[in-house]
């Protein structure tokens, strides 16, 4: 299995030494891999190691593959012998060999207990004999435990997603988070309860009457002030405690984050490799910077607003995006002059013009994604993406959230046209300036 010629690890093909996992198969498996461990150390790393992608095998490595093999398991990745492998051992070393001790001692306590009576009164001897099966008794009960291994079903030669590991990286955080929160919130009931004990105990000293020995009030004043430091002492954990439980809820909420990011952008660039399938592929130098740099800007936008809750699909929002900014550029260019016209300026229509810009980092006007939402003329709405194409909701791409951002950033744009109409009014008539201020 770990040693010869071939790839190595693998499975050794041998029954399986048990059905489930016992405390006695893990104190088992962990004296086997010492003792294998001890004899074929180099001869084991110099087999494994050009096999695993570190280069490098230890004593916890092998730990959980013997386990796996033993429990008829496909052998682990390389990726999680270290974490398996350290809970095992954890688990033999730490957990169950302490237990083992101490039903060891009480059964020697109890074994002792009754030879002594037995010696008195040679009647009692049965019970030395009861007290040694009792311990057997108790010590293979603890033996025969099940225990869950919590083995990965993963194969040597299986590669885990880059998601896997940034999940992996957020449960630990969070669980890690959960701990210190329930630290400090244990530290903050310790805290209130020495308070509680020396506001008590400063009451009895203050209650102390007048007739009082010298000896009474100096006690009283010895345990009011041990509860004092007390407090202040749990006073001084609490807040450290705190801290620390903040600054583990601000990692999990940064990483948490950080997953999310990058799980939607994992999901925008499947969307434009399964859009781009099948069509003919164009080389990177027959693209100007501006083109790229307009390219990644829209995968980027098509992510913000799906981060943002506007949009349920990040490819289809980069399409939709594309659709509109192709509809902008096709728009009558007097008409876009008309409607932009500096001598035509005011504060209003400025400022209706800038809110005519719908998700706030683009700048495609609301009435042109609006149209590519399909939210007004159907043969100006954007096609799906691959893998929404088929869904049931037709071309609603778009969020409750980003069909109101939509339709108040197109009814801004109006609004902004009729201003310009307005204004021509008043220049056209000769009645001079519009009376709005102008900026």
């Amino acid at each position: 299995m770990l040693l010869g010629e071939g790839e190595r690890p693998r499975a050794s093909g041998m029954q399986p030494a048990a059905a489930q996992a016992t405390n006695g198969l893990v104190i088992d498996l962990r004296h086997a891999t010492a003792q294998l461990w001890a004899s074929s150390a180099d001869a084991i790393k110099a087999a494994c190691g050009p096999h695993v992608p570190t280069g490098l095998v230890d004593e916890i490595d092998v730990l959980a593959w013997l386990t796996a093999d033993a429990l008829d398991r496909p052998l682990l990745h390389p990726n999680d012998t270290n974490v398996v492998g350290k809970r095992i051992a954890a688990q033999a070393a730490s957990r169950v060999e302490k237990k083992l001790q101490v039903e060891a001692e009480s059964t020697r306590k109890a074994v002792g207990k009754a030879r002594a009576a037995a010696a008195k009164k040679p009647e009692l001897l049965p019970k030395v004999a009861a007290a040694e099966a009792t311990g057997d008794k108790a010590r293979a009960v603890l033996l025969e435990k099940p225990y869950d291994a919590q083995l990965p079903a993963t194969t040597v030669g299986g590669k885990r997603p880059a998601s896997h590991w940034r999940r992996r990286e957020v449960d630990e955080t969070c669980a890690k988070t959960a701990k210190l929160v329930d630290a400090a919130t244990t530290s903050v009931k310790l805290t209130a309860a020495a308070s509680a004990r020396a506001w008590r105990l400063g009451g009895k000293v203050l209650k102390l009457p007048a007739s009082s020995c010298h000896a009474t009030r100096q006690k009283a004043h010895a345990a009011y002030e041990a509860a004092t430091a007390h407090h202040q002492v749990a006073l001084n954990d609490m807040d450290a405690a705190v801290a620390a439980a903040h600054e583990a809820m601000v990692a999990s909420s940064e990483a948490m984050v950080a997953s999310s990011e990058a799980r939607y952008a994992a999901e925008a660039a499947e969307a434009v490799d399964a859009e781009s399938e099948g069509e003919e592929v164009w080389e990177w130098d027959e693209f100007s910077v501006g083109e790229i740099r307009e390219e990644v800007n829209s995968m980027i936008i098509a992510v913000s607003m799906q981060v943002a809750g506007f949009a349920d699909c990040a490819g289809c929002a980069m399409l939709a995006f594309r659709r509109a900014d192709h509809l902008a550029a096709y728009e009558d260019e007097s008409l876009q002059d008309q409607y932009s016209s500096d001598h035509l300026g005011c504060r209003e229509f400025l400022d209706l013009w800038d809110r005519s810009r719908p998700f706030e980092d683009t700048g495609i006007e609301g009435r042109h994604m609006a149209s590519a939402s399909g939210l007004r003329r159907p043969s100006d709405c954007a096609e799906r993406c691959a893998r929404c194409a088929g869904s049931a909701d037709g071309n609603h791409w778009l969020t409750l959230a980003g069909k109101r951002e939509v339709i108040r950033a197109f009814q801004a744009g109006e609004r902004a046209r009729t201003v310009v109409s307005e204004q021509r009014e008043w220049l056209f008539f000769g009645l001079g300036a519009d009376p709005r201020p102008a900026t």
